[in-house]
């Protein structure tokens, strides 16, 4: 097996870009995990609403910052969302936006080795060299180079911004000099273009300037083929080559090749190989090659005439030591982020969350990391006070809560209080005098929202829901992020004293939305609606799962047909709503639920009205079940539960390609088991155990009878299943219904498009056996030759 990896060279170990395979479907997000609410700027500025675990850690030391009363002034603000919008990409900011951030210049240590430069330079290379040659390259120059070595995939940037950058310029100066036509420049210019041939592959070394040549062509020529040597990953020629060009007076690249020398000893540390199968290649470097880099780079600065290359020697130097002497830079780090106003505090806190990341994690991981900090833990708690509270903050174990409150009872700081608050549960010895803590901290304070979350969670599992109650009034009458207000809104919904306020507060507005093709949960910018009338839609209103949960596993038939004709939900919702409570109450037989919600379903989906009709004018109840049962046949959208988060893509009477059509067993295994089910799993394919609270007011009459009807729609298996087992049954008895030979096309059409599993195979077969045999010739016959199922 070949493990693919995306490397920029000159990061200290290599980051997985991890991408789905598809499909990707539209999802709403309520409340953001890797990061807070975008656009970015509130979180910057101290409204950090309620602090997850989960957040990225160069959002925790900001908000430590602001816990401690440390303000980010306008500079540093300015300067920490460019690292943060570099770090998530051009979907997370507006265009407009992305010009402004791009006028900082924040590179981080772990993520070049050299100058950083405006993107571009490569296109505009290919539009200068037209001033002197016809011949066209490719429209777009490759920049990056693949290498593979067994078992390992490796694609890195070779060719960075700034050698177009440098090439612009020399061209420039020539053509200023000897004129475009020059046979020099044209020879200069076609040597350029060997050079940047070894960018993404094995290319041509330019041969050495004719003995005829002027000297200053000559010394551009011994620059080019060290670049093309460099290129080509032939590190020590190319540091032997620019060597001897640091030693030509009479060059105009000798000042600057010291510097390069010290990059061909960083690049090849960078790409070599582990001694052995025993060593991860990812993070590895060659150390004895590195400290080559070290004493190099240490002799440009000691060189006052290399002054004009100090700068970047200088941030050469701090991407060597990141690799040699994390630790000691770790501490340099973090006292650069305490100084106030600083405008390198995002370059900084860049430096300082990759060497922390480094430190306590190793490699990339995108769950979590508990497990790793905690083994790394020691080594790095007692350094200061910033990297302690930002590990222990994202940890949850009996260690790292006695570690919190050791030094919230030392410090009395709000950041510990946060971190001991976020761990503890009801039942600690320190509750009361906790909550007596939680309860001195403002209502104006950055802290609260956060506080007042957990505090609310606490009273919760006390048993004090009115005070809970009481505290959850407090903060949601405060300005709040919509991802802390969700939350919030969670824990309100689950102290709901009735059905209404349970609804009020089951609806979310959405706080992001898109395809996320990936971890970091960028919302889709681009938007129809926006575009079509010029103003931005208003926020979303949907359910969220925990919501919809409740709903589809502790209401019952009743309980869901009362909450689906509440005048105070959206309509959108309420659709939802009638849509499930009219199919759940064609399966489980209840007429009267059945042509109520019926009703109420034709004037919401006016789709649906005319096969509805059909349903309410049938004369037993026989009849009515299966005229329900070919309506859900022929609309796939239909489903017995109310799904959360954003509509299904189809039309309701459309077959999703993907299996997004009718509903899975209400069986937990059976589900978890089925093709294409919903349920959410972890990174090794097993299903995640999912966390249910119920509501206060569900009473336990409520609860018995929705588990009497759980009970009931779970023994009847996944939807294909059960739609084939009873249309097979109506049709034996009812062979004269003309809808007969469609609904056992469509009965085996849903084994193909719906939730299946082990057992689908035997249903499949027996509506087709069923159809072919009674219906040999008829149109739906010949439009169902396949019956489906795993063998």
């Amino acid at each position: 097996m070949i493990l693919l990896i995306t490397l920029t060279i000159a990061v200290c170990y290599l980051t997985p870009v991890l991408l789905s395979c598809g499909p990707n479907f539209s999802t709403a997000i309520f409340t953001y995990s890797p990061h807070p609410d975008l656009p970015l700027e509130a979180f910057a500025s101290g409204e950090i609403g309620v602090l997850k675990p989960e957040y990225a850690r160069s959002y925790l030391v900001v908000a430590y910052r602001y816990l401690n009363d440390e303000k980010l002034g306008p500079k540093e603000q300015k300067s920490v969302l460019n690292l943060w919008y570099d770090r998530l990409g051009a979907g997370a900011v507006t265009e407009e936006d992305a010009k402004a951030f791009a006028e900082g210049n924040n590179n981080p240590v772990d993520g070049s080795e050299d100058d950083y430069q405006a993107i571009g330079n490569s296109d505009k290379w290919l539009e200068a060299r037209k001033k002197v040659v016809t011949t066209e390259l490719e429209k777009y120059l490759q920049t990056s180079k693949s290498v593979s070595y067994p078992d390992i995939y490796v694609d890195y940037l070779n060719c960075k911004d700034d050698a177009f950058g440098t090439a612009i310029k020399t061209l420039e100066e020539k053509i200023n000099t000897l004129g475009a036509n020059n046979p020099e420049v044209k020879e200069w210019v076609a040597a350029q273009d060997q050079v940047f041939s070894n960018c993404s592959e094995l290319g041509v070394v330019p041969s050495p300037a004719k003995p005829s040549s002027s000297p200053r062509a000559k010394a551009d020529r011994a620059y080019q083929i060290a670049a093309a040597k460099f290129y080509r990953e032939e590190f020590d020629e190319a540091a032997n080559l620019f060597k001897q060009i640091s030693n030509d007076k009479l060059s105009p690249w000798q000042k600057v090749a010291p510097y390069l020398v010290a990059r061909c000893f960083v690049r090849k540390a960078m790409l070599s190989l582990p001694p052995n199968k025993e060593t991860s290649f990812q993070g590895y470097f060659d150390r004895n090659v590195m400290l080559q880099a070290e004493t190099q780079i240490k002799s440009v600065l000691a060189n006052n005439e290399l002054a004009e290359y100090h700068p970047a020697a200088r941030r050469l130097n701090k991407y060597v030591s990141f690799r040699l002497e994390p630790t000691t830079l770790l501490a340099k780090y973090v006292e650069d982020l305490t100084k106030r106003d600083g405008k390198r505090f995002g370059q900084d806190l860049g430096n300082y969350t990759d060497l922390l990341d480094k430190l306590s994690d190793g490699d990339y991981d995108y769950d979590l990391p508990s497990n790793k900090i905690a083994k790394k833990l020691p080594e790095l708690v007692g350094k200061n006070d910033l990297t302690d509270w930002v590990l222990n903050f994202q940890l949850n174990n009996p260690n790292a809560l006695n570690y919190a409150l050791e030094k919230w009872e030392k410090t009395g700081a709000t950041s510990w209080l946060v971190s001991v608050l976020s761990k503890i549960d009801s039942k600690h010895a320190k509750l009361s005098s906790l909550l007596s803590a939680a309860d001195k901290i403002s209502t104006s304070s950055v802290a609260f929202p956060t506080i007042a979350f957990h505090k609310v969670r606490l009273l919760k599992e006390s048993g004090k829901s009115t005070e809970a109650l009481t505290e959850l009034d407090k903060i949601l009458a405060t300005n709040l992020p919509l991802s802390g207000r969700n939350q919030l809104y969670s824990q309100r919904m689950l102290l709901a004293r009735n059905l209404d306020e349970f609804l009020k507060y089951a609806e979310r507005t959405v706080a992001g939305e898109g395809y996320f093709y990936d971890a970091r949960e960028i919302p889709d910018q681009y938007d129809v609606e926006e575009e079509k009338t010029g103003e931005k839609p208003k926020p979303k209103i949907l359910f969220d799962v925990d919501s919809t949960t409740i709903m589809n596993k502790y209401f019952s038939l009743s309980l869901m047909k009362e909450a689906a004709f509440n005048q105070n939900l959206p309509i959108h919702l309420r659709k939802r709503l009638v849509m499930a409570t009219w199919v759940r109450a064609v399966i489980l037989e209840n007429e009267e639920i059945g042509k109520a919600a019926a009703q109420e379903l034709g004037k919401l989906i006016p789709e649906l009205k005319e096969s509805l009709s059909d349903y309410l004018k049938a004369i037993s109840p026989q009849s009515r079940k299966f005229a329900g049962l070919f309506l859900i046949l022929r609309f796939p959208s239909t489903r017995p539960i109310v799904e959360p988060n954003v509509d299904r893509e189809d039309a309701v009477d459309v077959i999703n390609s993907f299996r997004d059509n009718w509903w899975c067993s209400f069986e937990p295994t059976d589900a978890a088991s089925s093709v294409y089910s919903r349920v959410e799993r972890d990174n090794e394919g097993n299903p995640k155990p999912q966390k249910e609270e119920i509501p206060t007011f569900l009473t336990k009459t409520l609860l018995t009878q929705a588990q009497a009807e759980q009970t009931k729609l779970a023994s009847l298996g996944t939807a294909p299943n059960y739609l084939c087992d009873e249309v097979v049954k109506w049709a034996k008895v009812n062979l004269t219904d003309p809808r007969v030979p469609e609904s056992l096309h469509l009965a085996v059409k849903s084994t193909r498009y719906g939730c299946v599993d082990k057992k689908t195979l035997q249903f499949s077969k027996m509506a087709f056996q069923v159809l072919h045999k009674n219906f040999p010739n008829d149109v739906w016959t010949k439009k169902t030759p396949y019956f489906f199922g795993d063998q």
